[in-house]
């Protein structure tokens, strides 16, 4: 049992950006209360034109999905989920759905990393890994605190190099 406690234990995680999750979070709920409103402005006119049920549909639709959203970026700002978390024996990817992806270091095949003006890019390939490309993506966007952007990375670089995870470099990322 303690070594299944160790396992887990975390020895870095990668923090998001909270503005970034509020900004989000915001204009997802502005989304969803203008969506609202185009619902009944629809159930409104459908008096007059039988279109107007197609809005509603439409409107109701989007109030699901725009809501949706909301909920879960509402939820990584509230819990300060990080985007990822490296643990003792494995990676852990938070996702904005419910249950974290995990990979083991030792079924890690390959990774990479890419960066942008205000983002880090891990491509991880590997046993286990369950999307169509072959490949979890973990994005890690500061838009608001880009002065912290390249420690994230270089601490990324060093948690793989830790483990012995196998660092495939691109034109796009810093060596």
């Amino acid at each position: 049992m303690s070594e299944e406690k160790n396992s887990t234990a975390v020895e870095y995680a990668v923090p998001e950006d909270r503005k970034r999750l509020l900004l989000y979070t915001i204009l997802y709920g502005l989304l969803t209360l203008v969506l609202m409103l185009a619902a009944v402005v629809f159930y409104n006119l459908t008096v007059k034109y039988t279109l107007g049920w197609l809005g509603v549909l439409l409107a109701i639709t989007g109030v699901w999905y725009a809501g949706n959203a909301l909920t879960r970026y509402l939820n990584r700002y509230y819990y300060h989920l990080p985007v990822c978390e490296f643990r003792a024996q494995e990676l852990a990817i938070n996702t904005l759905a419910a249950k974290p992806k995990v990979i083991a270091y030792k079924n890690i095949k390959s990774a990479w990393i890419t960066h942008g003006k205000v983002s880090v890019n891990l491509f991880v390939r590997g046993e286990g890994v369950d999307h169509p490309s072959g490949y979890w993506y973990i994005g890690v966007v500061y838009p608001f605190q880009k002065e912290q952007l390249a420690g994230a990375e270089e601490q990324i670089r060093a948690e793989l190099k830790k483990h012995s995870v196998p660092l495939k470099e691109t034109g796009g990322a810093k060596q």
